[in-house]
């Protein structure tokens, strides 16, 4: 029977029935045919075609958990002083290391071989914070960006950390907003504003979501006021990037009627802001239906309504566009 076999099987093993010794057989044709099968997978074991990757894997994902447990550190969690916009001493703290020894001591976001499909939402909705009138850059896009072709254990581990970290700021900013009312006014809001943000509570609802992009989507608070401030943003942004409006001098009060070198200034600053009734000409001279353009303006910024520009409505005129995108931001 080994005149039969294929010369490359006949170095194997034989049975009693001259058979390689990898299956038990009952018939010659099932010998010789089961006999090329087991040599084969010999070939691809040992030959390196067939790979033992799951494995491997498994040991490059302990790696990360390992480097991820080293990584870790506490970090403050930023919200802005509603006097000037930088950190505030009274920010509350929270360390990362609860957080994952509460959720489970291993990567969120990442896997052995790179960043998962949630890293890239996480990182896209960080990177879009500004129509909800928050900063990127509070949100290390820059440094996450860099690492998202990381392969090194410790690269991947940052990578996971940081994205755990900026998503929780997310998260509260966009749900509760960078300023809190107890901080801007204690007094006030001390029975009021009694909400308790979790770090991994947060976190976890965060893994746990069957559609990541449509529950990031769902914490910006929802009425129509808010709509409103988003829209207003993407207009004041707009009106920033073609140049602003015009300051005007300061001087005497100007009234219906009186003539003024500062009045095409004054036409100009209210036609960016679409405060302009069409009808108004740029002129020096101050005419019925430029009167009924500033009662407008005076309305919209909550100013008595006498038609006179006055200080107060030259003040609110001279605050520039930045000035006002960031009122609109901190609301």
């Amino acid at each position: 029977m080994t005149k039969n076999i294929p010369l490359f099987l006949q170095n194997f093993p034989m049975n009693g029935r001259g058979c390689p010794r990898f299956f038990t057989v009952v018939s010659h044709r099932a010998c010789l045919i089961k006999g090329i099968l087991s040599a084969i997978l010999y070939i691809a074991l040992y030959g390196g075609t067939i790979s033992l990757r799951p494995c491997l894997a498994a040991g490059d994902m302990e790696s990360v958990s390992t480097a991820i447990s080293e990584h870790l550190a506490c970090y403050p969690l930023e919200m802005m002083s509603i006097e000037n916009q930088k950190l505030s001493g009274t920010s509350k703290n929270f360390c990362l290391t609860t957080v994952y020894h509460q959720i489970g001591l291993h990567p969120f976001w990442v896997t052995s071989a790179g960043p998962s499909h949630k890293a890239l939402i996480i990182l896209d909705f960080l990177k879009k914070a500004g129509t909800d009138g928050l900063d990127p850059k509070n949100y290390e896009t820059n440094q996450i960006s860099a690492l998202l072709t990381a392969t090194e254990p410790r690269q991947l581990a940052e990578l996971d950390t940081l994205l755990t970290f900026n998503l929780i700021k997310y998260i509260e900013d966009v749900s509760q907003g960078r300023i809190k009312p107890y901080d801007a006014e204690p007094a006030l809001f001390a029975k009021v504003y009694d909400i308790r943000f979790d770090p991994s509570t947060a976190t976890e609802k965060a893994l746990n979501a069957p559609d990541l992009a449509v529950y990031l989507a769902s914490l910006p608070p929802a009425h129509q006021h808010y709509a409103n401030l988003k829209k207003a943003l993407m207009t004041y942004r707009a009106m920033e990037k073609n140049g602003g409006w015009p300051s005007i001098a300061a001087g005497k009060a100007i009234r219906p009627g009186d003539n003024d070198h500062r009045l095409p200034d004054v036409i100009r600053r209210l036609s960016v802001t679409g405060d302009l009734y069409p009808r108004a000409a740029e002129t020096t001279h101050y005419s019925p239906m430029l009167k009924n353009s500033i009662i407008k303006f005076q309305l919209r910024h909550g100013l008595g309504p006498d038609g006179v520009i006055g200080p107060n409505t030259l003040a609110a005129m001279n605050v520039p566009v930045s000035g006002r995108i960031k009122q609109i931001m901190i609301n």
